[in-house]
């Protein structure tokens, strides 16, 4: 079928520009936590059967919890149980938030962070131990102790201790340690503790295996409010370090009080 004539004074056609394309947008701030913790018989744990990779265990269990955390730019939270897997799982890329007055934020997943978080992970040692291994009092007492990860011996918790605790912490790793935790092969000089924003209850203590508070002090005769009997209290209330001993030298522990209690409130 032969193409219509075009007129010779026709005017040319108008080319539109593309339009341009959006900037990806850059993910949120990723921050791999791992928490440690013994579980014993006052927890409810009678043992560990033996199982593919872990030898048995009796009334004396370390786990670790390992999740993906995250932070927006507005401060809202947000985390994920870190994947117990190696193939197929390839996370979204974003997560709708609710916030307070049903504000929705869309989340930034970081998926190379999380996948170099991955690889340290599983090059750590830790592998997650199956649900039907393990020995409760109750089934009541179980409750809570979802998507556990262990070591394949108890006795290897202590190379664990000093030589992948550190590491992970160089890579940026959040490492929490719960009351009881049986195996500090290499002793902590400083802690910080760790506060849950929501209710303000503790959620454990983060050593300080890479200098992270800073160096002690140097002499006992230092400038004002850094003197002989000032101990730096690091408290990690949602991911913010607060320094308690200057406020309540300072006189200041009303105001702190009154932070924490409306950041409770506020949810941040």
């Amino acid at each position: 079928m032969p193409l219509p004539a075009v007129p010779a004074d026709a005017p040319a056609p108008t080319l539109r520009p593309p339009k341009p394309r959006a900037p990806p947008a850059t993910p949120d701030h990723l921050r791999p936590r791992l928490i440690l913790q013994t579980l014993t018989r006052g927890d409810g744990l009678l043992g560990l059967r033996a199982a593919p990779g872990f030898g048995p265990r009796g009334a004396q269990l370390t786990v670790a919890r390992i999740a993906w955390t995250y932070t927006t730019d507005g401060g809202q939270r947000w985390e994920t149980p870190a994947p117990t897997r190696v193939l197929n799982t390839r996370p979204q890329a974003t997560e709708l938030l609710r916030g307070p007055w049903d504000q929705r934020v869309l989340l930034q997943r970081d998926r190379v962070g999380e996948g170099d978080a991955s690889d340290a992970l599983w090059a750590s040692g830790l592998r997650p131990l199956p649900a039907n291994a393990f020995q409760w009092r109750s089934p009541e007492a179980a409750e809570g102790h979802e998507d556990l990860w262990s070591l394949a011996e108890e006795a290897q918790w202590g190379g664990f201790w000093a030589d992948q605790v550190p590491r992970l912490q160089a890579l940026g790793w959040q490492v929490v340690v719960r009351p009881g935790f049986a195996h500090q092969s290499v002793a902590v000089e400083r802690w910080r503790l760790v506060i849950d924003p929501q209710n303000g209850h503790e959620q454990g203590q983060e050593p300080d295996l890479q200098g992270m508070l800073g160096r002690p002090l140097s002499s006992l005769r230092q400038p004002p409010r850094q003197g002989s009997w000032l101990l730096s209290l690091g408290v990690d209330v949602g991911g913010e370090t607060l320094d308690l001993a200057p406020l309540l030298a300072a006189g200041d522990a009303p105001r702190f009080m009154s932070d924490l209690a409306l950041r409770q409130q506020s949810g941040t």
